[in-house]
């Protein structure tokens, strides 16, 4: 019975080379993942400084307010 051996042997470096796709693709999978938190953390940014702008805008109508914002405004 002849039987050969079909068995591919891989090159020394294949270890290191599926060690360094598994960083790149942890790595690309992370700075989009952050990307993201940037964009999302960015629009909330946007969000709050218009809520903090039109709540001082009515504000500076009250009484009260009106005349803080003379002292701060000089």
């Amino acid at each position: 019975m002849d039987t050969k051996n079909t068995t591919t042997k891989l090159p020394e470096s294949f270890g290191e080379t599926v060690m360094e796709f598994a960083k790149l693709s942890t790595d690309a999978y992370r700075n989009g993942s952050m990307q993201g938190q940037l964009k999302m953390l960015e629009e909330l940014q946007v969000h709050i400084q218009n809520k903090i702008d039109e709540i001082q805008k009515q504000y500076d109508q009250t009484e009260v307010g009106a005349i803080m914002k003379k002292v701060k405004d000089g």
